[in-house]
């Protein structure tokens, strides 16, 4: 059995840890290694646990602030611009061209909107269809996405992540939104 060497303090930290009668050197040693190995393997087993996607229905959505777009579809077609905003002008330009006046649908989507070229104060102008529309929030986009797939009755799917914020709902998790209205009414 090899034999090791260790300073005073170090003995004496290895004391206040053991249990009186009971813990030599050997197992106060040993308890601590498995402790150590536990928190080695700890990031592995929280990776795992993350990694597992969260799912909400237009029912049960939670705060969407620092979230970001990896993936969306409307009704299984890939949306290209993965951005909240974009997604809202996505949307409001499919609703103009399915009929719904402007008034609607601003009263539909609780969306800035107006009719014409603006590009301050947050606009973006939508030749298409000429509105502009002020950028919004995350979750104020997402309002505004979950009305108007109602409305439309369109199958919306959202994969998207959290950033690793102590204030985000789930830092650093992923999570899909689905919002299935195309077989409902």
């Amino acid at each position: 059995m090899p034999e090791i060497k260790i300073h005073q303090a170090t003995f004496e930290r290895l004391q206040r840890l053991a249990v009186p009668l009971t813990d030599t050197p050997d197992t106060v040693i040993n308890r601590a290694l498995d402790a150590l190995e536990i928190k080695k393997n700890l990031p592995e087993l929280e990776d795992n646990l993350s990694n597992k996607v969260l799912t909400f229905t237009h029912l049960d959505v939670p705060s969407l602030t620092y979230t970001k777009i990896l993936k969306a579809s409307i009704d299984g077609v890939p949306v290209k611009n993965l951005k909240w905003n974009a997604m809202v002008s996505i949307f409001v330009i499919r609703a103009m061209k399915h009929d719904l006046n402007f008034d609607d649908l601003c009263h539909l989507c609780q969306v800035n909107m107006v009719e014409g070229r603006m590009e301050h104060k947050g606009y973006t102008h939508y030749p298409e269809i000429n509105i502009s529309i002020q950028g919004m929030r995350a979750n104020n986009a997402c309002n505004a996405l979950k009305a108007i797939s109602k409305y439309l009755k369109l199958d919306l799917k959202i994969e998207l992540e959290w950033r690793d914020k102590k204030s985000a709902a789930y830092p650093g998790r992923r999570g899909r939104l689905h919002f299935l209205f195309a077989a409902t009414n």
